[in-house]
């Protein structure tokens, strides 16, 4: 990318938070699901004893890579529902990062996707500044208020409430600004009509991808450049040659391969219909409203929050009677 970019970029936080190479990206959920592994282990023990019940089925917990699968389609189920408000692509791309993110730190074990998803969305509806009522949110995706709000503080600092997300559809609009100048000086390579065509077609490109880790593996820039490149090898190619950037070519040949095949890959839904089956046997009863750990819990909470009180109250009348005796 120009080394303007490329510096104004490297000093996010998106590069600095959310930037990484593929194993980091394995190592961290790696880590996530055996946590979750083992808190789910032990509160589904806790569960068993406090209840008296014993499990419908023993525990099957899904791997790292089944809960990425599981995340990955609600991620591309996310585009879906935002059809339903017309949303726009910035505000889809925002909200798919704030799920990607946030499962990178959470599992499907404790938080399911379905629920987290449509925070996610609405979430971004706010930071991105596009109005949509709660009212309207809820009544359109026939689900409660509460529903949609429950985990939305929860996300947002799992997220380190880094809520602004460079997407891909900014740089590939400047570069097609920027190809459009040269109309005039190389009207065989530059031609309007095909720059906007290469626009749209790159456009949906990036949109068909935004459930992927791309995002989190390259710089905005060089996945416009890549897209354009894709549906406009020729056009770009003259367009890195004005520029003096055909040291580019090889990253962008490679995360154009990356891009395509992304688009093409279809959503396995039998293997996604497997995971949520061992997701609603195995996650956490911890994280169940009427489970008989989350009433215990309750029930603690009550109990030492009263006896806080009764010892506040205590001590502030010791102190009004030591302040009595004072001046008695």
């Amino acid at each position: 990318m120009p080394h303007a970019v490329a510096s104004v970029y490297q000093e996010s936080s998106q590069f600095q938070r959310w930037h990484f190479e593929p194993e980091e990206l394995t190592q961290k959920r790696q880590a996530v699901n055996l946590a979750a592994i083992d808190t789910c282990t032990t509160n589904l023990a806790l569960e068993t004893e406090l209840s008296g019940k014993q499990p419908a089925k023993p525990a099957d917990f899904p791997n790292w890579e089944e809960e990425l699968l599981h995340v990955n389609f609600y991620a591309r189920k996310l585009s879906d529902t935002a059809d339903v408000f017309d949303l726009p692509p910035h505000l889809r791309a925002t909200a798919a990062q704030y799920l990607k993110r946030f499962y990178l730190m959470r599992s499907v074990l404790q938080y399911h996707p379905k629920s987290i998803m449509i925070t996610c969305l609405f979430l971004a509806t706010k930071t991105c500044e596009h109005y949509v009522p709660l009212d309207t949110f809820a009544t359109k995706l026939k689900t409660s208020k509460e529903a949609i709000i429950q985990h939305e503080f929860e996300i947002s600092s799992t997220i380190l409430f880094d809520y602004v997300h460079w997407s891909a559809y900014r740089p590939l609009h400047g570069f097609v600004l920027d190809m459009e100048r040269f109309c005039a000086e190389e009207p065989k390579i530059f031609e309007l009509k095909a720059i906007s065509q290469a626009h749209s077609a790159a456009k949906a490109l990036i949109s068909s991808c935004l459930w992927s880790d791309l995002p989190f593996l390259h710089a905005p820039s060089h996945l416009a450049l890549a897209a354009l490149l894709a549906v406009a090898e020729e056009l770009v190619t003259g367009y890195l040659a004005a520029k003096g950037l055909e040291s580019l070519q090889d990253n962008l040949h490679d995360i154009r391969r990356a891009l395509l095949e992304t688009s093409a890959t279809a959503a396995d839904l039998a293997a996604v219909k497997a995971v949520d089956k061992k997701i609603y046997y195995s996650s956490d009863p911890g994280m169940k409203a009427d489970s008989a750990l989350t009433t215990k819990r309750q029930a603690e909470e009550a109990s030492a929050g009263q006896a806080k009180r009764r010892s506040k109250d205590e001590a502030a009348k010791q102190a009004q009677d030591d302040f009595g005796e004072a001046f008695a």
